[in-house]
């Protein structure tokens, strides 16, 4: 029975060499099936080697299997003890001055085993804000606007009411603020508990600061995988220590065989393996893993208060949070200073982090509409090197506020019919819908004039319609009446089932060509057929623009 077990295990492996077969035995979590068959497979040994089924002299194979492995784990979880002895024995005694009042703890972003320490740090301990290095200082190039955010981020613990204010406000979003609800009950959520939250913004620190890097080496040892680090802090008056710390896996107190193959997608390759499975991961000079180690350790050396967030509720939520609208003032500030200056040189590159939240604030755009205007049409003459630039400004011209965006409509569609395609494959668009396609829905609004451009942009390229330029016929209403049978035909040519057929059977419906529309749906099947049957209720020639979505309101 044993030596069946054990063909079986060869088998089994011998099978997942091949990657056909081994495919779909990774699938049905074949390499662990050695764990039983070959366990077992020891085990019948004994028995068959104890009831005389096979000589007595094989019992010593079992014995040697179960216990040399049984001394073998011991060694590998002797050899993590020795480890973590060593690093608290060099750790012990060291501090280094720190108060978060007059100083700000920065971690470096290439160090080792401190991912998401600046997070664990304000979570766990009573630390108003740690700061993280998210990139090195740089000079940008002279025809590169300013970067709005730091070369910094900024973590802190904070009340429910401070992250619904960072989701709530669009504003934040484009800042790249961002907000981490968490439970009290180790990360569960649960709606009849308050959760308490961690966010995070760019922001640089002001105050005088206290530095942490680490770097990592592999543990060399056959008894142990794992990484040693060594962690050091400097401060600005020169002060530095060393810790030492890192996490380690010893190999589990009862035998784990594992023998399979699996698709290494970074080579790619079909790789095998065959060795024994560990225990859990232990932290070294510390209590935590995955990095906790490293985390206590450095939190011990700055003399830390312990403090969990769950601890400081009401703290919390009586603390201010100036931080969050000095950040919407300054990315702001610094958002409009970018436009002005790509309105003054529109040969400059303009991304969309750039001119981030411009969007949402209409009021700041309606006094340079005019403005904007000239810019785009210039970066559109420039052709697909300022490509980037017109999109964005485009992007922006589609969030002005009605009356200025109907003022400027007139030379808006002569300088989208002027210039130039904003990128090569579009054919003769001179209107993305890569960045933002509300300027194509809203030159609907622009009344018959639009009609031309619409025209162009609809029909005159080869390929897929913008949806958004379809949904712009639709705004526009009775006076497209006369392209509905174009349309039909067009969409039916060039997109045989997708949503654009979903759009322009909408826009039909408005254009009061139900017949037209009808045509486009009648082979939909099940797709998409309950928003077909709320368009039919609500949209007719006498709906308003309203309708004109990609989703029908219900």
């Amino acid at each position: 029975m044993s030596v069946w077990l054990f063909g079986l295990t060869g088998l089994v492996f011998a099978l997942q060499v091949l990657p056909v077969t081994g495919f779909f035995l990774m699938l049905m979590l074949a390499p662990y099936w050695s764990v039983v068959t070959v366990n077992l497979g020891f085990i019948v040994l004994a028995f068959e080697a104890a009831t005389s089924r096979v000589p007595l002299v094989w019992l010593l194979v079992p014995i040697a299997y179960f216990g040399g492995y049984a001394l073998f784990a011991h060694q590998s979880h002797r050899a993590v003890e020795r480890l973590d002895a060593e690093a608290r024995a060099s750790n012990s005694g060291k501090r280094i001055a720190f108060v978060p009042a007059s100083a700000s703890l920065v971690i470096e972003s290439n160090a080792d085993d401190l991912g998401g320490a600046a997070s664990s740090l304000v979570r766990a301990y009573r630390l108003p804000v740690a700061y993280t290095v998210t990139r090195a200082q740089e000079q940008r190039k002279p025809q590169e606007l300013s970067r709005l955010d730091s070369n910094y981020r900024a973590e802190r613990a904070g009340s429910p009411s401070v992250c619904r204010r960072i989701q709530q406000d669009s504003r934040f979003a484009a800042a790249t603020a961002w907000a981490h609800f968490i439970s009290p009950l180790r990360g569960t959520r649960s709606p009849s508990q308050p959760v308490l939250c961690t966010y995070s913004l760019p922001e640089s620190p002001a105050l005088q600061e206290i530095r942490i890097s680490a770097r990592s080496e592999p543990i060399g040892t056959w008894l142990l995988k794992g990484r040693r680090v060594r962690v050091e802090l400097s401060a600005s008056d020169g002060a530095r220590l060393e810790l030492l710390s890192g996490h380690a896996v010893p190999y589990a107190w009862l035998p784990l065989p594992i023998m399979g193959c699996f698709l290494n997608s970074a080579r790619p390759k079909w790789e095998c393996f065959a060795g024994f499975g560990t225990s859990a991961n232990r932290g070294i000079g510390g209590t935590g893993a995955h990095g906790g180690a490293t985390i206590e350790i450095v939190a011990r050396a700055l003399g830390l208060v312990p403090g969990s967030i769950e601890e400081r509720r009401a703290e919390l939520e009586a603390t201010s949070t100036p931080e969050l609208d000095n950040l919407l003032i300054r990315h702001e500030t610094a958002a409009v200073a970018n436009l002005d200056r790509l309105l003054a040189d529109p040969t400059l590159r303009a991304t969309v982090h750039d001119l981030a939240g411009l969007a949402e604030r209409p009021d700041l755009l309606a006094p340079r509409a005019d403005a904007m205007l000239r810019a785009m049409s210039a970066a559109l003459t420039y052709g697909k090197g300022r490509s980037e630039t017109a999109r964005n400004l485009q992007r922006l011209l589609a969030h002005l506020p009605d009356a200025p965006f109907t003022r400027i409509g007139p030379a808006l569609l002569l300088a989208l019919d002027a210039g130039r395609p904003v990128q090569s494959d579009v054919g003769r668009r001179s209107v993305s819908e890569e960045t933002d396609g509300t300027l194509l829905r809203r030159l609907g609004d622009l009344g018959p004039p639009a009609l031309p451009t619409l025209d162009r942009l609809i029909f005159s390229s080869p390929g897929r319609p913008p949806v958004d330029a379809v949904l712009g016929l639709c705004r526009l209403g009775a006076p497209a009446a006369g392209m509905a049978e174009r349309l039909a035909q067009h969409v039916r040519e060039t997109e045989p089932r997708s949503d654009l057929r979903f759009v322009a059977f909408v826009t039909l419906l408005r254009l009061g060509r139900s017949d037209f529309a009808e045509a486009l749906v009648e082979d939909s099947g099940g797709y998409r057929r309950t928003d077909i049957e709320a368009w039919r209720k609500a949209v007719s020639s006498d709906s308003g623009p309203q309708v004109c979505t990609s989703r029908p309101v219900r």
